[in-house]
């Protein structure tokens, strides 16, 4: 534990430093492929359990922005800046908001299958009340790891936003066994507190963002590849890459050309 979070790291201690940030449900240990790469590529890579995941205890009086507080200052006891941050989903929204919030620390950002929220009002109320229904349930699910949670997980990833996993053998037995045998420990809290409802809107904040910013989406993912194109009219800095083949989960699906993209994109940061 460093910072109140629960780390993996991976790669030479003298590497730039790496940050990457899992997606809701999951864990640090989301990242291991892809580290291993990058970690080849000389990068020490640093990997958080997020709050209410794996052995990161949620904070009960922890908001969106005492998230990133916390997530710097425990960066910084780990790592000195600037870093480059990585985030999928819910960790992308999260990484932007750092890139905002400390714009000094972030030497490169990568945005996977991540959006900068809901700029209407009315929409963002609704989908916080959504987000209140769907934490209430996982609530009931305690300690997730019954079979009760075990269909949840099968109707989470039978969203459309998760098309193309069951294109790939095996790969959607994969995310659901990771996700069973690492289960997070606060997932309705974790909702309640960094959901796309508890989030700010930041569409009007893209145009700070200095540093070199790639938003990767998969082929598949129709939804994310059109957040994607209307961030990157937002700020000329922001590049939007398609990975082929893939859909929701690009560094899950393909972590070999994730890694590339990754690579590429923190190349322009030195």
């Amino acid at each position: 534990m460093a910072g109140g979070f629960h780390w993996r790291v991976a790669g030479p201690e003298s590497g730039a430093p790496l940050v990457l940030l899992h997606g809701f449900l999951g864990h640090g240990g989301d990242w291991a492929p892809v580290a291993e790469m990058m970690a080849g590529k000389g990068f020490r890579c640093l990997m958080p359990d997020l709050p209410g995941h794996g052995k990161t205890p949620l904070d009960p009086v922890m908001d969106w922005s005492g998230l990133i507080a916390a997530l710097d200052a425990a960066c910084l006891s780990v790592a000195p800046p600037p870093w480059r941050i990585a985030g999928y989903s819910m960790g992308g929204r999260i990484a932007l908001q750092w890139a905002l919030q400390y714009s000094g620390h972030a030497g490169g950002l990568v945005l996977e299958s991540a959006s900068p929220g809901l700029a209407d009002v009315r929409e963002r109320l609704l989908r916080a009340a959504s987000d209140v229904r769907l934490a209430e349930r996982l609530d009931q699910l305690r300690p997730w790891r019954g079979e009760d949670y075990v269909v949840f997980l099968g109707e989470w990833y039978a969203q459309p936003i998760f098309r193309g996993l069951e294109g790939r053998p095996g790969l959607l037995e994969r995310v659901l066994h990771a996700r069973r045998t690492h289960p997070p420990n606060h997932p309705g809290g974790a909702l309640r507190a960094f959901g796309t409802g508890a989030q700010p809107s930041l569409w009007e904040r893209l145009g700070e963002l200095t540093c070199p910013v790639r938003v990767i989406t998969g082929v598949l993912d129709e939804k994310f590849c059109g957040v994607a194109r209307a961030m990157t009219a937002r700020n000329p800095r922001i590049q939007h890459v398609v990975a082929d083949t893939c859909g929701h989960m690009p560094h899950v699906a393909r972590p070999d050309l994730f890694a590339v993209m990754l690579a590429e994109t923190f190349l322009l940061c030195d």
